[in-house]
């Protein structure tokens, strides 16, 4: 499997996870929890946009070469 198709699978897992721990946080009933969720979330945002970025770095070497 190419690197590139690794990358797009992981941009999914993490989109897919910040869509979880964000329904997550609306179900909770404490402040402190739905925090815990929310926060969660945006680190998966985060990483979505780190690998969103090599994907793209990537594309432009491959066209490059």
């Amino acid at each position: 499997m190419d690197v590139l198709e690794i990358l797009k699978e992981v941009l999914e897992d993490e989109k897919a996870g910040a869509e979880r721990y964000r329904k997550l946080a609306e179900e909770m009933n404490d402040a402190e929890s739905k925090a815990v969720f929310e926060a969660l979330a945006r680190e998966e945002d985060n990483h979505y946009r780190l690998v969103r970025e090599r994907i793209t770095a990537l594309k432009l070497r491959r066209q490059k070469c």
